[in-house]
């Protein structure tokens, strides 16, 4: 900071809206900056946006052709004049404001709006993004012309998408289970975890600044697909992908990629997150189930073909023999019971089918969030455990300097001038508050994280007595972010518990059905109130009570609702009435299972189109099996 205010002072004497050019420039360049200088240059010129290179004597040193296209000046012209000779009078005074701020070290970038004279006489509104370089002493700046032309805006600090890049490897490069990695807007690689160099082969020295897909086979690539996911997830916010993709080594792994894009707080593009996923081993164990079911499939062809021969000599033996009747009755009654129990097969293996599928995804997620929440739990604790000591230090400290001023009211001038400089009065005021921000900021953390755990519950493979309260409540917390529709209309939770036991149940089945209910509700109202303006705002009302030896959880939405047909298919497995691509169908079914099958217990449903769902859970208090 102290480099900085240094640079700073020297700066401010420099009034940009009264430099002039100098008669004589005297520079000493070594040969060494004279090339680097020469590089910059060519790298400027292929560039398609607005980006220049200002000295702190006012003069741009390099710009990009883009500005002459923009402005309507050659690049020789503008370089002739201090760079703020180009800008409005009026908005001068707000523009040296915050170039001050920059070279005070208030901000490491500023971005603000200015208008800016063309050659034609024209105003353009331009929106610069500005950054300070101490070891070169040079301002960097990045210029976009503003679709807004009406309204002045103040200029705002912004963390650069760097500083993303840094938080997000941070928490990630220690996952070793799934790839994570970033990409910028055209697709290149900015980082890539233990994870993904496990999966696919490569370290992330021989990754970084390459492109996404060389991870895909040369046919995938002939197709465009790595490009149609990217503008996929631009354009919805989120692609997903899976299919046979390349190692380091030439080999092929089933690779499950999801893609989400990142839009900095104007809305606008930045780059992608990806999440990679190796799944050949659940692949194999799919494809293993598919051929299970076409051979069985084939097989049961194979019997009703015979069955249905041998149905044809026993009718040529009736009209011959009456004798037979009592066989052929006894033989029809024999395939009927053998077609029910194959038809029941049948079902048992779709079910058993769709579980498959659903637990090894609830399983991953399960263990993803566990992990992340573990990860962060060590170091918030340990952070708000030591926020008490250092309040206790520094009140010791204080109090120590103010028995210095009461014993040496007089302090020397040069002590003085540093106790006026740093505000002592005002640290005093505000280190508490400081303080106190951090520790409630700590403890939110720390609840979420709790959340989270509570949530995901990876380890309790056992029955145990539970507070479902509490499971209702972590479930809202991980859907909290989904509690607004199309960041305007808030949705309301109305809950009206009454006092329950604690409840056998397995615990994170349990916080399973609870978040596929409350999604598919967030769903139903999403669905509902983007679209249509209704007198009454999304509502979602949670209610529990007891009733004899089980307990009941009632969720009702005033979301879009369904008719009798859909109501009674809506626990089958692989039915779903979203569009293809937004649901599996595996959620409600999954759901039914474990309160049914699972717990013994209860899941019914009412609807009615246009008014909204209401779900009832009903689970018995104490399981009269824990096999």
């Amino acid at each position: 900071m102290d480099n900085l205010r240094s640079i700073a002072s020297k700066a401010t004497p420099i009034e940009f809206s009264q430099i002039e050019p100098l008669s004589s420039p005297v520079r000493i360049v070594s040969d060494r900056d004279r090339l680097r200088k020469t590089n910059i240059s060519k790298l400027l010129d292929l560039s398609l946006e607005m980006l220049g290179i200002m000295g702190l004597d006012g003069y741009f040193e390099q710009l990009t052709p883009v500005w002459e296209e923009c402005l309507g000046f050659s690049r020789d012209e503008l370089q002739a004049k201090p760079w703020m000779s180009w800008i409005d009078d009026e908005d001068i005074a707000l523009t040296r404001k915050h170039i001050k701020r920059l070279l005070d070290g208030e901000a490491p970038t500023v971005t603000f709006q200015n208008h800016v004279i063309c050659k034609n006489g024209d105003r353009k509104l331009l929106q610069w993004q500005v950054i300070f370089c101490t070891d070169s002493k040079l301002l960097y700046a990045k210029l976009q012309e503003s679709k807004n032309r009406n309204k002045r805006h103040h200029a705002t600090d912004i963390t650069s998408f760097k500083d993303d890049e840094v938080r997000f490897r941070n928490l990630v490069e220690g996952i070793k289970d799934f790839g994570i990695y970033l990409l910028d807007k055209r697709g290149l690689i900015l980082t890539w975890n233990l994870g993904a160099e496990s999966i696919g082969g490569w370290s992330a020295r021989e990754m970084i600044g390459k492109p996404f897909r060389l991870l895909f086979t040369p046919d995938l690539i002939d197709r465009g697909k790595p490009e149609e996911l990217l503008k996929l997830a631009a354009k919805t916010g989120s692609s997903e992908y899976e299919n046979w993709q390349l190692r380091r080594d030439g080999k092929q792994f089933w690779g499950y990629f999801a893609i989400s894009a990142l839009k900095n707080e104007n809305g606008k593009l930045v780059g992608f997150a990806v999440v990679m996923q190796d799944k050949t081993l659940q692949h194999k164990i799919e494809e293993a189930l598919q051929d299970a079911y076409e051979e069985m499939e084939e097989r049961i062809a194979a019997r009703t073909a015979a069955l249905e021969q041998n149905n044809k000599k026993l009718s040529d033996e009736i009209r011959v023999r009456k004798r037979t009747e009592l066989y052929l009755k006894q033989s029809k009654a024999s395939l009927k019971h053998q077609a029910q129990q194959l038809q029941n097969t049948l079902r048992t293996l779709q079910q058993t089918q769709a579980q498959l599928v659903h637990n090894e995804k609830m399983l991953s997620l399960g263990q993803l969030v566990a992990g992340i929440a573990h990860e962060i739990n060590n170091p918030v604790n340990f952070i708000h455990g030591n926020i008490g000591y250092v309040k206790n230090y520094v009140e010791d400290l204080l109090e120590l300097i103010k028995s210095y001023q009461a014993c040496y009211p007089n302090p020397p001038e040069n002590l003085q001038e540093i106790l006026e400089e740093i505000d002592f009065e005002f640290i005093q005021s505000d280190v508490s508050n400081i303080l106190a921000s951090m520790n409630v900021g700590t403890q939110r953390i720390i609840k979420i994280v709790d959340s989270l755990r509570n949530f995901s519950r990876h380890d309790e493979a056992q029955v145990k007595k539970v507070d479902i309260h509490e499971g209702i409540e972590s479930t809202l917390v991980i859907l909290s972010h989904q509690l607004t529709i199309g960041n305007k209309t808030p949705i309301e939770v109305v809950k009206k518990y009454c006092k329950l036991p604690k409840v056998e149940c397995y615990a994170s089945q349990i916080n399973q059905v609870l978040m596929h209910i409350l999604q598919n509700a967030i769903d139903a109202l999403t669905e509902k109130f983007q679209t249509l303006q209704d007198y009454a705002s999304p509502t979602i009302w949670i209610e529990t009570e007891t009733q004899g030896k089980s307990i009941l959880i009632q969720i009702k939405d005033n979301g879009v609702g369904m008719n009798a047909e859909v109501c009674q298919r809506v626990f089958d497995p692989f039915f779903t009435t979203k569009p293809v691509g937004q649901g599996t169908g595996l959620g409600l079914s999954t759901s039914y299972q474990i309160v049914v099958e699972r717990h013994r217990g209860r899941l019914t449903c009412v609807s009615t189109p246009g008014e909204g769902t209401k779900l009832t859970i009903e689970i018995p208090i104490e399981q009269p099996s824990h096999g």
